[in-house]
């Protein structure tokens, strides 16, 4: 059996509890268990708020206090406590702090003297690590918990785990980590989503088949899913204006210089007779890939995009101006922008346009060349490899208006009005009998290097493909 090195300092009896200040504070006064509890129990629980204590020191307090008899109240108050997810637990090397994990939503309780679920473990493939409060933090979007690590022996087992190991494994690499620290620290490792059996590692869906729902995402989509939204995560959420100490971008994008070429606006008055039944339009709405020979006009390009894009309305505020357009817009921010890229279009000279959506005008900012011909080429083959292109939209996203007012969701408050303007798109060009299609993906690096964009700051969010139909005139 391993015993360790006898000089290495050892760790306290099981994990320190303490309350966790991030989800009880400021919603509750006094403390979060109810005040029908003896002086004894309360000193005991008193504990919790300060700098903590174990499982076994909140027992010997109450013992001390000569309140035997609450000592069953006493674990059901902890077991309440851990099932609505505020107590954290942290392991101790000597006096330092060594592991910690902290519930980020109510779960399962976890037992400090659980067993480990399997022989040998690794970190799941949703696992990751990432810098937050000054410590490296592991998580996954499948646990409710997330685990700091403060110390590098810490850091180092974790890292260990990219292989499947035992416990025997983990204590002939690391002597000098007592057992009892290891094993809790790959208990809360579990218990956080982040470590798994490693005889049945979790396998992507092209993988060896396996039934449970989670084998069938990717890394990078569920954590985006559970991370921009509420339930596992204790972050800010939702309409925050955690950037408004500094002003947000202006809503009208500063202009392009370039050539300005005039749009035509249509009659909406005249539209509101002429046009299709709403209800013929959504029974209608396809996507087109096939073109007619005769491209799109300039003329239906300006109409298509003065139903679809312009803005309507501009609400003055002190803080930001906002404002109204056909689509709608998560908080009237309106952060996106849409370049047609054009590749055959009647009246208009090939290129990379942007679309003044307040002027309603575009300002030409690219001429043809072998980058614009591969960005339309790649465009092409997404769309289908038809008919050749007519008009190519890239859609992107002013972002830090959005940053500036959204915690945690602002990325998936920009894609939602992505597919808000997909469908105001569809459907203004179902009425006016063009042929749409909207792209799943395009790449973000080359069009930010054909018009000399940041991709940090406005990067593609969107693509669309525009042309006329076939049989209309």
């Amino acid at each position: 059996m391993h015993t360790g090195n006898p000089h290495m300092i050892s760790v306290k009896r099981g994990p320190v509890l303490t309350l966790c200040p991030n989800r009880w504070q400021g919603q509750q006064t006094g403390t979060p268990w109810d005040s029908a509890v003896s002086q004894g129990l309360a000193s005991a629980l008193a504990l919790l708020v300060g700098r903590g204590a174990t499982a076994d020191e909140l027992s010997d307090k109450l013992l001390s206090e000569g309140d035997t008899s609450a000592l069953p109240r006493l674990y059901q108050i902890l077991r309440q406590l851990d099932s609505a997810g505020l107590l954290r637990r942290q392991l101790r090397l000597g006096d330092l702090p060594f592991a910690t994990l902290t519930p980020l939503a109510p779960s399962s309780c976890l037992s400090d003297n659980q067993p480990l679920t399997s022989a040998r473990v690794k970190l799941s493939r949703f696992a990751y690590t990432r810098v937050g409060s000054d410590e490296l933090q592991v998580e996954s979007p499948l646990g409710r918990a997330r685990v700091s690590l403060h110390h590098g022996s810490a850091a180092a087992i974790v890292s260990a785990l990219a292989q499947p190991r035992s416990i025997d494994d983990l204590l002939e690499l690391f002597p000098n980590v007592p057992d009892d620290l290891i094993r809790h620290l790959i208990l809360f490792l579990e218990h956080a989503g982040s470590a798994v059996d490693a005889a049945a590692p979790e396998q992507p869906v092209n993988g060896p088949t396996r039934h449970e729902s989670q084998s069938w995402w990717e890394f990078h989509d569920l954590l985006f899913h559970m991370r921009s939204r509420r339930g596992r995560h204790t972050e800010p959420y939702g309409g925050t204006f955690r950037l408004s100490h500094v002003p947000p971008p202006r809503l009208i994008r500063t202009p392009w210089p370039g050539h300005v070429v005039p749009l035509f606006r249509p009659d909406l008055t005249a539209l509101r007779h002429a046009d299709s039944s709403f209800t013929d339009v959504l029974e209608r709405r396809r996507t087109v890939r096939e073109y007619a020979a005769e491209p799109l006009s300039v003329r239906a390009l300006g109409e298509f995009l003065y139903r679809s894009a312009r803005i309507q309305q501009i609400l003055r505020s002190p803080e930001t101006d906002y404002a109204l357009r056909p689509a709608p817009s998560g908080g009237a921010l309106q952060e996106l922008e849409i370049y047609p890229v054009v590749a055959r279009c009647t009246g208009l000279s090939p290129g990379a346009y942007y679309y003044n959506p307040s002027g309603h005008h575009l300002s030409q900012l690219a001429t043809p060349s072998p980058a614009l011909d591969r960005l339309l080429e790649q465009a092409w083959v997404t769309g289908g490899r038809g008919s050749p292109l007519n008009v190519y939209f890239v859609i992107t996203a002013r972002c830090q208006r959005v940053l500036w007012k959204y915690s945690s969701m602002a990325y998936a408050v920009i894609l939602k009005n992505v597919g808000a303007l997909y469908a105001t798109m569809y459907l203004v060009a179902t009425a006016m009998h063009l042929a749409p299609c909207a792209l799943g993906g395009g790449d973000s690096e080359q069009f930010c290097r054909l018009v000399a964009l940041d991709p940090y700051e406005e990067p593609p969010v969107g693509e669309f493909l525009l042309g006329s139909r076939p049989g209309d005139k």
